[in-house]
């Protein structure tokens, strides 16, 4: 954890990053997603499946999806222009069914101290395939004091990848917690946990 002061202004904006993290002894750093992968995910998303794709997973049945995963969320870069002032970048790793160790990375932007907005998300699994998802979510209250928990729910939507999660589609629940450690401190421990369908 890095323990760096930060200018007063930035204070204000700390207490509303209540983003999908919780507490974990073991937390991992997941490695940085690319750019060009997280606005691919925003692309596809928007954009919808081809047909072709549509096609492909008529064939394919819905299969339980679920994962939990455990790291950080940090908050001391804003690369996705985030109107608050800050993005909230998540790295974390854990297993998940179809996937194996997996590798979670996502940013998302916080509107109004508990609306979490714009999220994506890259899976990546132990054999380098990706899942690539969008989410948006609610964080709870905030904790009044240094060690408590935030609880936020949210919704998954995957769609694409890379490999075998190429015509990925799906949905599925999010439940996480974010450990509050303190208005210095630019990164939270944390542990996500989502439970849906899947179909690739």
């Amino acid at each position: 954890m890095r323990r760096t002061v930060r200018p007063p202004w930035l204070l204000l904006f700390i207490p509303l990053v209540a983003s999908l993290a919780g507490c974990a002894d073991n937390a991992a750093q997941a490695p940085t997603a690319p750019t060009a992968v997280l606005s691919s995910v925003s692309a596809a998303s928007a954009g919808g499946l081809s047909s072709g794709t549509a096609a492909a997973k008529l064939s394919k049945p819905d299969v339980p999806f679920s994962g939990v995963v455990a790291g950080e969320v940090a908050f001391d870069k804003n690369p996705r222009l985030c109107s608050a002032g800050f993005t909230a970048i998540t790295a974390a790793k854990g297993p998940a069914s179809h996937l194996g160790l997996t590798s979670w990375y996502s940013e998302h932007c916080l509107e109004n101290g508990s609306d979490i907005v714009g999220g994506v998300l890259v899976l990546t699994a132990a054999n380098g395939d990706e899942v690539h998802a969008t989410y948006t979510g609610k964080a709870g209250n905030f904790p009044a004091q240094i060690g408590g928990s935030i609880a936020v729910t949210g919704t998954i939507v995957f769609s694409g990848g890379t490999g075998r999660f190429k015509n990925a589609s799906g949905t599925a629940e999010l439940r996480a917690s974010v450990v509050f450690e303190g208005m210095l401190d630019p990164s939270w421990a944390g542990r996500w946990e989502w439970k849906g369908t899947i179909r690739y």
